[in-house]
Order: C-alpha cells, then structure tokens, then sequence
C-alpha cells in the first residue's frame, strides 16, 4: 500500500510481529504444563488474530474517513486551487507593414506605444473584492480610479477582451507599473506597434492616419481584437488588409499567484507587407510647399495639386490645402489639435484632390476642342471673330479680355483661352451649329468625368455633369441656350475634381487613353519578396482620333509660346499648357487652375493645380505647377531629359 503523506504511519513490521508472537509462547511453556501451555497459545493467537482484524478494520475506517475528508470537506479548496492555475492567452499585436514612395523612402512607420490594459473577467466577482481591486491598481500605475472605471464601463464583446486604460506611458513609468502590478491576474502593460509618420504634413492626406479598433469595426470583423490598429482614412485604410500582420500568440498556465507555471503555445507577431507607392517625396514635398505657401499668401480657403505619369496613370505627388499632421491621430496630447481639424471651417481632413469639386473654367477646353473637331462641328481651319464677348437676347457672354482676340481658330482659342470661340463650338454661333449639351455630355463623361474614376483611395467622389434631364429634375426649369454656353466654358452647374480634370488632359497628351489613377506600385512581404504589381488599367481608349489631339496638342504647346502659359518657356524641357479661371459663388470670386504637361513631344509628367479663390489661372495656380516640373526635370526623375 502506497503510503498517504497526509496519514499517521500505521504499518507494523512483519518481523515484529512474529517474534513478539513466539516471546509470549516461550513464557506460557516456562510457567505452566505442556497441554496448558499450548491451550493457552492457541487462545492467544487466536486473540492476536481478531485484534489484527479489528486493527485493520479500524484502520480502514479511518482511510475511508480521511478519503471523504480529502473529497469532501477540503475537495472545494482544492479545485479552487487547480482552477487558479488558468491558462492565460496574451496576444501581441503584429506591427503593420511599412508604406514608401517609388525610391524607398519611408511615409508610414512603427513606434512602441506602451499600453495597460485591464481584462474584466480576471477581476474579482464580488462587489466590495473588486472595488478593492481597482483602488488597488489606480495606487499601483498613478492612474484615476474614474478614468479606470470609465474605461471598463465602456462597451465591449466579451469580457475577456482587454480594455485599454492608457496608453503611450514614458517607459519609465511603464517599467514602474510593470513591477508594481505584478501580481495582478487582471492587468498587463504591453507594447503595442504605434504608426509613425516622418513626413508629418506632407503626405497626410494621401495617407491618412490609423486608430483603435471600433466597437462597430469589431462588430462587423468578429474575428478582430479590442487591441487592434485599423486604417482610418486615406491609403492606412485602403490597404489596411494588406498592411496589417498577423498577431502573436502567447498562451501560458500561471497559478492563483499570477506565476507562469508553463508555456503552452507560443507563436511570434509576423509584421504586415509593404505597401510600394507611386508618390515621389521629392515631388510631393515641393508641391506641398509651393501650394501651402501660395494659400497663405492670398488667405485663400484652400488648393490641391496633382502630378501624374499620363502615360500609365501613376500618381507621382496629390497635395490638399490646408493640410494638417496625421501624427496627432496617432500620439497622445494632441486633442485640442484634432477638434480643431474636425470644426475648422477650412476642412483640413478634406482631400480637395479626390473630394473636392468645382467648375472646371477653361480646362474644359481642350476636351471640347477635341469633342467638336471629332464630331466635325469644327476644323482645325475654323474661325470664329471675337470682340469682346456675344449677346443672346439680353444676356452676354463676355470674353475674359475686353474687346476680344480678334480672328480665332481652334489652336489660337486654346492658346488664348478665347471663350468667344468656344461658346460657338458648344452652343452654336453664325454658322457653327455647336455640340450641344448631350454630345458635350458624352464625350466629358469619355474623358471620366461625372462618373468616379476609381482611384486607390476612399472618399471620391464623381462630381457632376448637368444635363437637361438633371436641370428639369433638380431646379425645375428647362435647359436653355445660355447654359450649354455656360458649360462650354466650364462654369454653370458643372462640378469636378482635381483628379478628374488630371485624367482626362493626360489623355489628351498621351494620345487618347484615359488611365485608372492609382497609388500602389508594389507590394512586398517580410521577406523583402514582390509579391504583387500594380498594372496600368485603362478606362477608355481611342477617345478620339490621334489627327485630333495633334491639332488640340498643338493649341497647348502654343500657349506656352505665345499665350497664357509664356512663364514655362524658362523650364529645361519643352511643355504644353492651359490656365483655367473659374467664377463661383455670387461675390465675383474665381478659382485659379493651371494644367501642364512635358516634355511636349513624349510627356513624363502632368500637372495640374488649384487654388481656390486664386484669382486668374497664371496669376495663383501656375507658378506652383512650374515650381513642381522644375523640380522634376532638374531634381527628380526628369532630370536626364
């Protein structure tokens, strides 16, 4: 029989037994007769007999009894001890993956962000134990008991997820935390992967910025943890998927002392991919620059810039102004900055580029050009007369120069920017028959406008293209003459982006194909290996006719030689380009807008800017895309040319 630590040792030698027997027996023999002496031996023994099995029956009653003690009585003190000893499962948190522009340097990174948490089932269940509990942990870590009961009483899935109770903690008060919580089942400081962002500014709005996992976020991904950093905005939450690792793992046993008494499963955090973008920094920092500075200048409500490669749809730099530092989102004791940002009537958070939407002016121009010479309504030999503007009933169109141009033909009216020309070729006009609103229409939405082109980031938006169905439904009276005249020249009711606008005049350098914007390059994963490429998307093709663009091509390239554009004769390379004057509201204000492209005759690079309230196209807006294309052809990837 195995012996029980817990019990007295009741066992009796075999041996002694036997020989305390026989001393007994030799005794009886000395004092008495034979016949007696075995009488009173057998008496004897069979006395020994019976009082071994009541020894033993006693002794089986007293196992039995300590065995119902162990099982009974102490049984619940024991499993609460077993049951103490849980299996406790840690996730860490995996960084997310790195975000760089075409040549490698970092826009989006990771930084420790030291976090305590507090995981709910792990405190005490009884009232006064608990409240005891949290006293206890707001001594320990220096935080307020209200700010830990606030932030337990927060919504949340299950109480086994962790709540956050503070984060971004000096290391060494995490270190201090870490010591004095030890014992503490229920609280943990851990380090979480915070995003950083070194181009603070430059880049916010394309970027965007991460954030704590929602309960509603976490509501429609079951899957997700309390912990989680998610993309918000801009490219962290386009490619959130991409960006994001996978979690470690790290499940232990540890005794009611909080203990480790064994590792069961460990599994270290795999970081995310890295997401390779079209942007060139460079580029992107010259416009930001330009564009910003300009804004203040004019105290102008705000701009946006955009560099594309037309002949692929590569995004090399999308400035917003105002702009502000996605850094806030992203470190503690910034939220006076962030309720700034989100009631500033200036709309930081607003991506002009992608969201905003204005009438275009005159960089409707060259698409118009292109739709009338295609439909024939014009030829490149085509003139049409301006003084100054034309009357049509009592309303006048004027010209944006009093007393006209003079004789003008296609290449001379983009030139120039004459309106006069272009209120025939929309409207009609002595013998112009004009486009009409439907044709123009159709071939603006050829070119990608009134529709939204699909850019990798969220929030763009489609604009507007109005037409005689659109203004009877929404303002209740019938198209007439004046708007199609309106709509010629850009302004009416015609609502565009930035982008939009940077599409469709890429595909009047590039000889007619409208190209998909897009940010992603590449992707590639921990390894270092390229396990995705972006291909260029084409929307449209053969828009219209290559003899056509070459004629509109030509009407650009002039007004840099002799028109509007003259400031871009000093560039290293040969250009093209288009300003754009744009009237809104009703106080006499315009937006000025500036479009160009080069070299001329094989372009790398377009451009195209807004400043909104900037007055005339190459008053506010040009000067910021020449600054750019300088940079480029002398600095940046041009600069071989």
């Amino acid at each position: 029989m195995r012996h029980d630590p817990f019990l007295p040792d009741t066992r009796v030698p075999v041996e002694r037994f036997q020989r305390s027997a026989y001393r007994h027996a030799v005794e009886l023999d000395v004092a008495g007769s034979g016949t007696e002496t075995i009488s009173l031996m057998s008496l004897r023994s069979h006395r020994s007999v019976a009082g071994m099995f009541i020894g033993c029956f006693i002794l089986l009653l007293f196992l039995l009894g300590r065995l119902a003690q162990l099982q009974i009585t102490q049984g619940n003190t024991y499993r609460v001890r077993s049951a103490g000893n849980s299996i406790r499962t840690v996730t860490t948190p995996a960084p997310r993956g790195v975000i760089t522009d075409r040549h490698g340097a970092v826009l989006a990174d990771n930084t420790p962000n030291l976090v305590l948490t507090i995981t709910p089932a792990q405190l005490p269940t009884d009232v006064a134990e608990r409240s005891k509990m949290l006293q206890d942990i707001s001594g320990a870590t220096g935080t307020s008991l209200m700010d830990i009961t606030t932030a337990l009483a927060s919504k949340q899935r299950r109480s086994t997820d962790p709540i956050t109770i503070r984060e971004h903690i000096p290391y060494d008060e995490a270190m201090r935390d870490i010591i004095s919580t030890a014992a503490m089942l229920s609280v943990n400081i851990i380090s979480l992967p915070n995003r950083s962002y070194p181009t603070a500014n430059t880049c916010a709005n394309v970027l965007g910025y991460t954030g704590r996992i929602s309960s509603t976020e976490l509501e429609q991904n079951p899957s997700a943890n309390p912990l989680d950093i998610v993309g918000k905005t801009g490219l962290e939450r386009q490619y959130d998927s991409t960006l994001t690792g996978i979690d470690g793992i790290n499940q232990v046993e540890r005794d009611v002392h909080n203990q480790i008494q064994r590792v069961i499963a460990q599994h270290d955090p795999q970081t995310g991919n890295t997401v390779i973008t079209t942007l060139d920094l460079g580029l992107q920092q010259v416009l930001s620059d330009q564009l910003q500075s300009m804004v203040s200048s004019l105290k102008s409500p705000g701009g946006a810039a955009i560099a594309l490669n037309p002949n692929n749809g590569e995004v090399l730099a999308m400035v917003s102004a105002p702009n502000y530092d996605d850094n806030w989102f992203v470190t503690s004791g910034h939220s006076a900055e962030i309720t700034s940002l989100l009631q500033g009537a200036s709309q930081p958070l607003l991506n002009r580029a992608i969201s905003g939407k204005y009438p275009s002016g005159s960089l409707i121009k060259p698409l118009l050009a292109s739709a009338a010479l295609t439909e024939k309504t014009i030829t490149p030999n085509t003139t049409v007369n301006s003084v100054g503007g034309i009357k049509v009933g009592n309303d006048f169109f004027p010209d944006w120069k009093a007393g006209g141009h003079g004789i003008t033909n296609v290449t001379k009216a983009l030139a120039d920017s004459v309106n006069t020309f272009f209120y025939a070729v929309g409207g009609g006009l002595d013998n112009i028959t004009g486009l009409g609103v439907d044709r123009i229409v159709s071939y603006l939405q050829k070119f990608g406008w009134g529709k939204k082109l699909g850019i990798d980031l969220p929030s763009e938006v489609a604009g507007l293209l109005p037409t005689k169905e659109w203004r009877t439904t929404k303002r209740a009276s019938p198209w007439k003459l004046g708007d199609t005249y309106h709509l010629s020249i850009g302004q009416g009711d015609l609502e565009v982006t930035p982008l939009q606008i940077a599409a469709a005049l890429s595909a009047v350098a590039n000889g007619g194909t409208l190209y998909q914007p897009h940010l992603e390059m590449s992707v590639k994963n921990i390894d270092g290996k390229t396990i995705e490429t972006k291909q260029a998307t084409i929307l449209n093709d053969h828009i219209v006719p290559a003899s056509v663009l070459s004629t509109v091509q030509e009407g650009m390239r002039q007004g840099v030689l002799t028109g509007t554009s003259k400031s871009l004769l000093t560039l290293p390379v040969t250009s093209a380009g288009k300003t754009g004057t744009a009237q809104f509201g009703n106080k006499g204000l315009t937006h000025s807008w500036y479009a160009a492209y080069a070299p001329y005759d094989k372009p790398q690079i377009l451009i195209v800017v807004l400043v909104e309230a900037g007055g005339e196209g190459n008053f506010a807006a040009q000067p910021v895309a020449k600054a750019g294309l300088e940079w480029y052809f002398t600095q940046g990837d041009g600069k071989s040319q």
